[in-house]
């Protein structure tokens, strides 16, 4: 199974069961690869603002001014996908983030990072797509 910048558009409490379900439909030696963009949606349609503005926001703020039926996006990083994969019954066989000079100047020059993201590493915040390479457990 191949999904590209899929799962970013699904509530958390929805991409599990609904990883699970796939999970399910998989040969016993089958693979999903999973590819989720971490850069911020909205910087598409103002290609002045920051790629990782998102980060700057709490949930409950970002839900308010940011989110719509339209522009969903759960804004999960690569530790946070971690677990769900795991409670999905998916093991990780490879991952490869995206990391450019560019994508760390525009994390370093937020002028704050919100407490939800603030204890990751700069490095996975700077982290535009992530591929994940995943196998039933």
């Amino acid at each position: 199974m191949v999904s590209n910048c899929v799962l970013t558009h699904i509530p958390p409490a929805i991409v599990g069961p609904e990883l699970a379900a796939l999970r399910l439909m998989l040969k016993p030696s089958g693979m999903m690869y999973m590819m989720v963009g971490h850069d911020d949606h909205w910087s598409f349609h103002d290609h002045s603002a920051n790629q990782f503005n998102y980060y700057r926001y709490s949930d409950r703020l970002y839900k308010r001014v940011f989110e719509t039926s339209f522009e969903y996006q759960n804004r999960m990083v690569k530790s946070e996908w971690l677990p769900v994969f795991a409670r999905a019954g998916l093991n990780l066989v490879d991952y490869w983030g995206h990391v450019t000079d560019q994508s760390r100047q525009d994390i370093k020059r937020l002028p704050r990072i919100d407490e939800r993201f603030s204890s990751y590493p700069l490095d996975e915040l700077a982290t535009v797509h992530s591929y994940f390479l995943l196998r039933p457990s």
